[in-house]
């Protein structure tokens, strides 16, 4: 694919709109069914002390889970605590946040049952292995490449004072060909975002790694339906694109792999 078909492609793109079938069926790609989905606030207090995944007893019992014998719920999160309330005037019946308290749950790493699953994912029909090209852009790059559990996060890119701290996880949930894609949506992060200040625009960054993905792939033969979603979805905030920036990071993910 040249540079100029590339080129076609983006503008191709970005020319379309998100249904709101394909939005919902953007959600389920990010979605783990019987996972409670908690505030932003509560997500990153998991994240700071070293959780991924982290519910209370009874609700990793309903996802198919158990805690492991002698663990102890050292993860704290805040809940609302409700109170009733009654209209004087019109005697409705009511429920308020009258504060918040800390509540102790474990991380998944405390758990074992069964393996937690999204609810969508792509076909098995990449022609390259995650494994093999993880080593190969993490020498040609000077990345570092992980897996772990990241939650409804597929990966996240991870920037450093120095380029050999720069680190990409990516979820050792996914399948390789959902690895593959998303690791090509990391290193577009990596490549073209590597100062906070790059790109401002949240809605633009991620449109230009997408579309990093979604060219990579597509010179490899395959077109995943969620990264078109991906993009016509955080295009609907009509980001300015750099196109030559995005090509220029294609071309140098594909050198490094073929």
């Amino acid at each position: 694919m040249t540079g100029q078909e590339m080129e076609d492609k983006i503008k191709n793109l970005l020319g379309s709109k998100i249904t709101a079938g394909e939005m919902d069926f953007l959600h389920g790609f990010y979605r783990i069914p019987g996972i409670y989905r908690y505030s932003i606030r509560n997500t990153i207090m998991i994240m700071i002390q070293g959780g991924s995944i982290a519910m209370g007893f009874d609700r990793w019992q309903k996802a198919g889970r158990h805690v492991k014998r002698g663990e102890r719920a050292n993860i704290e999160i805040l809940v609302p605590k409700m109170i009733n309330t009654t209209d004087k005037e019109t005697g409705d019946k009511d429920q308020l946040c009258a504060g918040f308290f800390g509540r102790k749950v474990f991380d998944i790493s405390q758990t074992e049952g069964k393996p937690l699953e999204y609810q969508n994912n792509s076909a098995e029909v990449i022609n390259v292995s995650y494994a093999d090209i993880s080593v190969k852009l993490q020498s040609a790059l000077g990345i570092n490449i992980t897996s772990a559990i990241t939650g409804s996060a597929r990966g996240y890119f991870k920037r450093g004072i120095t380029a050999g701290a720069r680190e990409i996880v990516i979820s050792s949930m996914s399948n390789n060909s959902d690895k593959c894609k998303t690791l090509f949506h990391e290193l577009g992060h990596a490549l073209l975002h590597e100062s906070a200040e790059d790109v401002e625009s949240h809605p633009a960054r991620e449109v230009e790694a997408e579309l990093t993905s979604l060219l990579v792939c597509s010179v490899l033969g395959v077109e995943f339906q969620e990264s078109a979603l991906y993009i016509k979805a955080y295009n609907e905030h009509k980001p300015e694109v750099r196109v030559l920036k995005v090509i220029s990071a294609v071309q140098k993910i594909l050198k490094a792999i073929i």
